[in-house]
């Protein structure tokens, strides 16, 4: 898994060494793949969960990982390794952003619960580490670029 981690995280990078994107037909200057430095927009992977606090903090590492795509219009899509898709707005203040599930079917089997998440990014050596963190819920998702 790591490897295929890798292999994706260098086509990526590779994808998108441009200065210029072209998102629905538009061109947009980027920096860093992103308008800004630490920047949600863009495809996100997610690999790895944690739940818990003290000394009973649970995780859950998948060898097979979900797809988050954060657009410029403040909506997101999360796809599933099965090929299930939900929707997601989302608005970013300082350091956290604020995501709300769109038309869910359960409610109660989303991927993110609707709340404000802390984020912290953390360059690493070949993609970017993105910790989102729901702290009434001790839930992290750690994302990678």
């Amino acid at each position: 898994m790591k490897h295929l981690f890798l292999i994706l995280t260098i086509i990526l990078l590779t994808a998108c060494n441009s200065d210029k994107q072209i998102v629905d037909n538009k061109s947009i200057i980027v920096i860093n793949n992103t308008t800004e430095k630490n920047s949600i927009i863009g495809q996100w992977t997610i690999c790895k969960r944690t739940w818990g606090s003290g000394d009973s903090i649970r995780g859950i590492t998948a060898n097979v990982c979900t797809i988050v795509n954060f657009k410029y219009d403040n909506t997101a899509v999360v796809v599933y390794p099965s090929g299930d898709k939900e929707n997601l707005k989302w608005n970013v203040n300082n350091s956290k952003v604020r995501l709300t599930n769109i038309n869910p079917t359960n409610k109660e089997s989303v991927y993110f619960n609707d709340g404000v998440y802390e984020m912290i990014f953390t360059p690493k050596k070949e993609y970017t580490e993105l910790k989102l963190t729901l702290p009434e819920k001790n839930y992290s998702y750690f994302l990678g670029q």
